[in-house]
């Protein structure tokens, strides 16, 4: 079952479901997590406390934990705390299962053979992801992703970056094991073991992901930290590493890699501009709350509100759930607590690891996979389907000295621990069936209720879009999804409780609060219509979109001074349509302040030179007696268009015929 679900986390996917790749990924996380626990249980009670090695490691594992648990009861959003955001989940429900995958490798790892099956089953998992990747590569994929071209490979974990990051892991690992097991393993194996280290490195490199090399240089240390401990010769394994460091450098600068890590690259990169500015919304957030920080997975519910202004210009229309730093997403979901807490792990972990060198003992391997895994998430989106390698390989290192289990004599006590165990299994099943089956029930029918709301067809939409609230009514997006529908289905009271019922369960997600103010605006409701869009910037006070909505609002119910200084936001923050500019010189007209409605209308044409903004700023010049210019602009366009009925009808009242 533990090989299982490592299988599963990197491969699974689900072409039918809105979260094609993450959702599949954590529910069968999940399920054999739960499975695994109950195994555990049953092997506790046959074997009894043989069945545990202490290890000093486990103090680290069990403080992230403890951390984490604390932190859940004050996060700001308690149900993101414990299950994650939405299309992230790594919430307290994760890292139990995270914990879970640390002493189980711990627990059925504790030999030579054992370690080697894992190794082949992690490897072949990597050889699968692989040959995927270049299926893609090569545009032979059979499936199709929405938002997600496979031009640069995303494998089965649907995002190159998260790709890069899982491939330099399973490349430094696989070119380690060759230069650690030289003259020590079959010469067919590393053969094999180079061949999949080489390609996880080619496809790296085709992926151009920055976090990959990270992962290559710091899984690169651990094999030469290994290479001058372990036993024999050591010269020799370090001359080899570090041939290959300098194989791996120049495979770094004539890969597209090179030229995204150059000092001016990085300046004008939008991608390190918006990390910069993440990470310091990150640090505000946490010095408010130190000790604790959020809560588990709690970045996504503090962003709108702490990032900053410019980030409205640096990532227009973003929103931002991961800190793309393992260290940061800690910090922020349990606070310094959960900071000292894996950095006790980490140490304990690399300490152990090179005392385990020093005796020859094959678990020491894991570091290089540990270490890269903390190489890339530096600046990579940590991801349950690259955490595990950092847990697995923390399984392997805290196994240290553990000796094969043998089993009791068939009495008594061993019938009665079979009957506990199939307890213990029945329980798993029906928290599977309880938990985790309505979470993909509620993913694909969101998948259909969004295609048939795209599609326009919205009365087809509403019957998926009630099944998946159905299924799973704590996510406020499945609530938001089927306001869609409804609203898609011109049921707008129906569809504005279904908003309601969204920025409820995440009032710190300013697009529910637009949805619910667009929809009670549609239904002439406008102090409904007001409030929620008031809502919306209190969410993110540097939301162009909310404070363009939140000035149609005002101008529709007579606030034009309202109207124009919300609609004049708007555009400062980078709102500059047509119909942002139009409504802002229109709250200026009706304010009598010709000179500034003048002023944007100008700027509105030369941004926008649409027939509409044109006539508009005609009509502003007559009423500021610059009748001659006012005519100038209506024959200009009448020129282009003879029969705009707005053209013509001003003309008439500016020459009266």
């Amino acid at each position: 079952m533990l090989l299982a679900k490592l299988v599963l986390t990197v491969l699974v996917l689900d072409p039918r479901s809105f979260d094609t790749f993450t959702l599949p990924k954590s529910i069968a996380a999940h399920a054999t997590g739960l499975v695994l626990a109950a195994l555990l249980v049953w092997l506790l009670a046959r074997y009894g406390r043989s069945l545990v090695r202490w290890s000093p490691t486990h103090v680290g594992a069990g403080a992230v934990l403890l951390a984490f648990a604390l932190a859940a009861p004050f996060a700001v959003d308690q149900n993101v705390a414990l299950f994650g955001t939405f299309k992230r989940y790594l919430g307290l429900a994760q890292m139990l299962d995270n914990v879970l995958l640390y002493f189980a490798v711990g627990t059925l790892f504790r030999d030579a053979r054992s370690l080697k099956l894992l190794a082949g089953v992690a490897l072949g998992t990597g050889v699968a992801a692989l040959g995927y990747a270049f299926v893609q590569r090569l545009g032979l994929d059979p499936l199709k992703f929405q938002n997600a071209p496979t031009t640069i490979p995303i494998t089965t974990l649907g995002n190159p970056d998260i790709a890069g990051a899982y491939v330099s892991i399973l490349g430094i690992s696989a070119l380690g094991l060759v230069l650690l097991l030289w003259r020590r393993a079959h010469p067919g194996i590393l053969v094999a073991f180079a061949a999949i280290g080489l390609a996880a490195v080619g496809v790296l490199f085709t992926t151009g992901v920055r976090a990959g090399a990270f992962g290559l240089v710091f899984g690169w240390l651990g094999i030469l930290l290994l290479g001058t401990r372990l036993p024999g010769p050591s010269r020799g394994r370090t001359i080899a590493a570090l041939g290959l460091g300098a194989a791996l450098a120049i495979g770094v600068v004539l890969s597209p890699i090179w030229p995204r890590l150059q000092l001016d690259a990085l300046r004008q990169d939008p991608a390190v501009q918006i990390r910069i500015e993440i990470w310091a919304a990150a640090e505000r957030a946490v010095a408010e709350r130190p000790l604790l920080g959020l809560g588990p997975d709690n970045f996504a519910a503090i962003y709108p509100s702490h990032r900053s202004e410019r980030t409205a210009f640096v990532a227009v229309g973003e929103t931002q759930t991961s800190t793309h730093d393992l260290w940061m997403y800690v910090t922020t979901s349990a606070g310094l607590a959960g900071f000292v807490a894996l950095l006790l792990f980490v140490a304990l972990l690399i300490e152990r690891a090179l005392r385990m060198a020093r005796r020859g003992e094959p678990g020491a391997l894991a570091l290089v996979p540990l270490l890269a895994y903390l190489g890339q998430s530096l600046v990579g989106v940590n991801e349950l389907a690259v955490d595990w390698t950092f847990w697995a390989a923390a399984g392997v290192i805290g196994a240290a000295g553990a000796v094969p289990l043998r089993s009791r004599a068939r009495d008594q006590h061993w019938r009665g621990a079979r009957m506990f165990g199939a307890l213990a299994l029945l329980f798993a099943a029906a928290l599977i069936v309880i938990a985790e089956a309505p979470r993909l029930v509620a993913g694909e029918a969101m998948a259909w209720s969004e295609g048939f709301s795209d599609a326009g067809r919205g009365s087809e939409a509403v019957p998926f879009g009630q099944q998946a609230v159905e299924a799973d009514p704590r996510r406020a997006d499945h609530w938001a999804s089927y306001g869609t529908a409804l609203s898609r289905a011109r049921q707008p009271a129906p569809a504005a409780a279904a908003f309601t019922a969204a920025a409820e369960r995440q009032p710190w997600q300013p697009i529910f609060w637009k949805d619910l103010a667009i929809t009670w605006g549609a239904a002439g409701n406008g102090v409904a219509a007001l409030a929620a869009a008031e809502r919306a910037t209190v969410a993110d006070p540097f939301d162009g979109e909310a404070r363009d909505l939140l000035a149609n609002v005002a101008y529709v119910r007579g606030d034009f001074g309202r109207a124009a200084t919300e609609g004049e936001r708007a555009l400062v923050l980078g709102r500059r349509g047509a119909s942002t500019y139009f409504t802002v010189v229109s709250a200026y007209v009706q304010l009598k302040d010709l000179g500034r409605a003048e002023a944007v209308s100008r700027e509105a044409v030369a941004r926008h030179d649409t027939s509409r903004l044109r006539v508009q700023l005609a009509a502003i010049l007559n009423d500021e007696g610059k009748k001659a210019e006012a005519i100038a602009i209506v024959d200009a366009l009448l020129r282009d268009e003879p029969t705009n009925p707005d053209a013509l009808l001003l003309r008439q009242t500016l020459t009266g015929k």
